[in-house]
């Protein structure tokens, strides 16, 4: 799940697509894309000045056969980029644990959940 900052004067739609070719080399040609309601995400690095919102954009890859799926070449702070199942959000943290041995960062538990939908966030550890 690529992110990344929008810069000023850029479409949230067009930063995602540009988000994704930088940290995994893809550009999902013929993917829908459906940017949806940006909002807060509690992250640490917040400030009273200054707060983390996100515009979460999703890709419809029903479009594409699994096999047809490029590689991802993981860049910039996705070094590690995979296809990870992400059907549900308990899904995904089974895939990430058992790939990576690691966890969601706390402040995008929520919203994954909401997102992708069937289960609470994981328990922080």
């Amino acid at each position: 799940m690529p992110g990344g900052f929008v810069e000023p004067g850029e479409d949230p739609a067009a930063a995602a697509v540009r988000e994704l070719e930088e940290e995994t080399g893809l550009t999902l040609t013929g993917a829908s894309w459906q940017v949806l309601p940006a909002r807060y995400v509690p992250d640490p690095r917040a400030s009273d000045e200054a707060w983390m919102v996100t515009v979460p954009a999703r890709a419809d890859l029903h479009v594409m056969r699994r096999r047809d799926f490029p590689v991802p070449v993981g860049a910039d702070d996705a070094r590690r980029a995979a296809w990870v199942a992400a059907g549900s959000y308990p899904a995904a943290v089974a895939a990430l644990a058992m790939a990576y041995g690691g966890h969601v960062f706390a402040a995008h538990r929520p919203m994954l959940a909401e997102l992708l939908g069937s289960g609470l966030p994981e328990v922080t550890r």
